[in-house]
């Protein structure tokens, strides 16, 4: 899988990035198959998951993770999942 931004998840060393929280973006259903809204879509993904926010028109959702898992984990057990098109840490930036 392939984090945005083009980086490996298995070569990924991780901006400093928000604890507890990953960013998805889910592959297109199929046509002909009735699709579950995004939220419940992504919130299944991970038991224990929280659904937070729909961040993009194009399909970008925030995902909060259950206490006890790191970031790495997530972006590895989500990369293994073919339903997942995108996932990334949500990354912290500061203006000076």
């Amino acid at each position: 899988m392939v984090l945005a931004g083009g980086v490996s998840a298995r070569a990924a060393v991780l901006p400093e990035h928000a604890p507890g929280e990953v960013l998805v973006k889910l592959r297109p259903v199929p046509a002909g198959r009735v699709a579950m809204p995004a939220s419940a879509r992504v919130a299944g993904l991970i038991e224990g998951a929280a659904h937070e926010a729909e961040l993009t028109e194009d399909g970008w959702q925030q995902l909060r993770l259950p206490r006890g898992m790191s970031v790495e984990e997530a972006l590895a057990r989500l990369g293994r999942m073919p339903e997942v098109e995108h996932a990334a840490p949500k990354i912290r930036y500061s203006i000076p």
